[in-house]
Order: C-alpha cells, then sequence, then structure tokens
C-alpha cells in the first residue's frame, strides 16, 4: 500500500506507520475479542445478580458467543445485560486514559472501546429494526422501542467519537483524505473480517449470506471511521494535544501475541461448538 508524505505526521516515517498498521490489527484482535467476552460476561453479571444459574458459557473469535440462562427470570434486565454492564466493563479503560497518556495504553483501550461500543450499538438496532438478538428480546422483554433506537445511535456515535481518538495516535496527519485513513484502518481490520467470513463458510455455511452482511458492515463501519477520523481533526480542540508516540516493532510484537493467545485460548477452552442459532 502507499503512504503519501502528507499521510503523516513530520516525525513519522513510512515505515513508523506500516509498524502502526501492524498494532493496529494486534488490537482489533484483542479488543473484538475482548469486546465480546466482557458483553457475554456482563449477560452473566445479570445473571448473578438476580441468582439465575448459567446453563451454557461460549465463547468463539470468529463466529457467535453465547450465555444462555438455566431459566427464565427477569428477562429484560438479563437480556440487557451485555449492553450495559458488559460495555461498562469494557470502556472503564478509556477513562483511565485520561491520566494514562502512553499511547501504548491509549490505542488499545480505545480500540477496545470502540468496537464494543459498535458490537453493541449495531445489536440494538438490528435487533430494534429488524427482530434479531438481544436489541430484538430488549424489546420484546418491554425496554420502550424508541429507548432502544435511541441507545444504539448513542452507542454508534460514542464509537465513531473514539474511533477519531486513534487516529493521532498511530501517525495519521491532520490533513490526510477519507481515502487513506479508511485505507490505513482497512488494511488493519480487514484480515480478521476475512478470517471470520472463511471460518463461517467452512463451519457455518447455512448463515453465510448473515455473515457476509457482518463483513461488508464491518466495511461500512471502517468507512464510518475514516470520516468521524477527518472531521475529529478538524473540529475536535483537542486533537494537537493528544499524545504522538513513535510506534515500535517491540510492542506491536507483544499485541500481536496477546491477540492470538487470545483466539487459541478460547478455542482451547471452549473448542467448536454447534451453532444454537439459525436452525
Amino acid at each position: 500500500m502507499k503512504l503519501d508524505n502528507d499521510l503523516i505526521e513530520p516525525k513519522y516515517s513510512k515505515k513508523d506507520l506500516k509498524w502502526s498498521i501492524l498494532l493496529l490489527f494486534g488490537c482489533f484482535c484483542i479488543g473484538w475479542n475482548v469486546a465480546n467476552v466482557l458483553h457475554e460476561l456482563g449477560h452473566a453479571f445479570a445473571m448473578a445478580l438476580v441468582g439465575v444459574p448459567i446453563k451454557e458459557f461460549v465463547l468463539n473469535p470468529f463466529s457467535w458467543c453465547w450465555t444462555f440462562a438455566e431459566y427464565q427470570k427477569y428477562s429484560l434486565l438479563l437480556s440487557l445485560g451485555g449492553v450495559t454492564f458488559g460495555l461498562l466493563f469494557v470502556i472503564l479503560p478509556s477513562f483511565a486514559a485520561i491520566w494514562i497518556r502512553s499511547a501504548y495504553f491509549r490505542i488499545p483501550a480505545f480500540t477496545i472501546a470502540a468496537w464494543a461500543l459498535s458490537m453493541d450499538g449495531i445489536y440494538l438496532l438490528t435487533g430494534a429494526l429488524f427482530s434479531a438478538g438481544d436489541g430484538k428480546e430488549i424489546v420484546e422483554f418491554g425496554a420502550p422501542y424508541s429507548l432502544v433506537i435511541f441507545l444504539g445511535c448513542l452507542y454508534l456515535m460514542l464509537a465513531l467519537f473514539m474511533f477519531g481518538l486513534i487516529h493521532p495516535l498511530v501517525g495519521i496527519g491532520k490533513n490526510s483524505s477519507i481515502t487513506k485513513r479508511f485505507l490505513i484502518f482497512g488494511a488493519a481490520v480487514f484480515p480478521y473480517l476475512l478470517m471470520i467470513f472463511l471460518y463461517n463458510f467452512i463451519l457455518n455455511r447455512r448463515e453465510i449470506l448473515l455473515w457476509t452482511s457482518f463483513v461488508l458492515g464491518g466495511v461500512v463501519l471502517i468507512w464510518m471511521s475514516a470520516v468521524a477520523g477527518y472531521f475529529w481533526a478538524r473540529i475536535g480542540k483537542g486533537f494537537d494535544e493528544i499524545n504522538r508516540t513513535k510506534i515500535g516493532w517491540k510492542p506491536v510484537i507483544i499485541f500481536l501475541i496477546i491477540g492470538f493467545i487470545i483466539i487459541a485460548g478460547e478455542f482451547l477452552i471452549f473448542g467448536i461448538h454447534e451453532n444454537p442459532f439459525g436452525k
């Protein structure tokens, strides 16, 4: 991928930015899976609050994750657990970034928060609008439809704000175009989206249209993050105050290893379960 000189801040080289892309890939591997883990733990936490035993808890880095209750009780609270408690758990590191200014902390913290907010926002909107997943259950169990739509939109707007904060941290220049920003984030995220597609194409083919839509939705979200970064660079008064750190190869390797350990660990612990959805 060709990177023009105006793509990066003066103290960044093209090699530096390529390390940044690899770092973003590692952080996405971590962020996507941590967001899913904490979403499911949010459901589990809600079950613990009302004393409902967990029937099944399954994680998968490339397909569905789920937390099933032994029986239904306080169903609305259980359904809300992922998009409330789970989301709260996942965005706490972003608040710590107010005091911890290292890019090596902020990039993964913001990445995890951005994808968690995106995921939960999409869950709420698609569920409310198309009757699927958590959003569908939340509406069916009594939550106001308008509130679910509002929260879904709010989560997505906050996600785009978090995405915008990541851009200067990885050396993307203030005057970089939307297309260039899209190429950087796309280079970092699309390989994982491709792995999600291939996994479900091989092992979950009856839902391949759904997962194809998921991947295409991910591409749209990457484009939206590029737009957010572009406008945040122009209207965000704090842009020039954000700490910029050159990305070296050592943290890249560390984050890639952590991402691999999380992915491998999920398969080792939970194996490959038969998909309970879409039957």
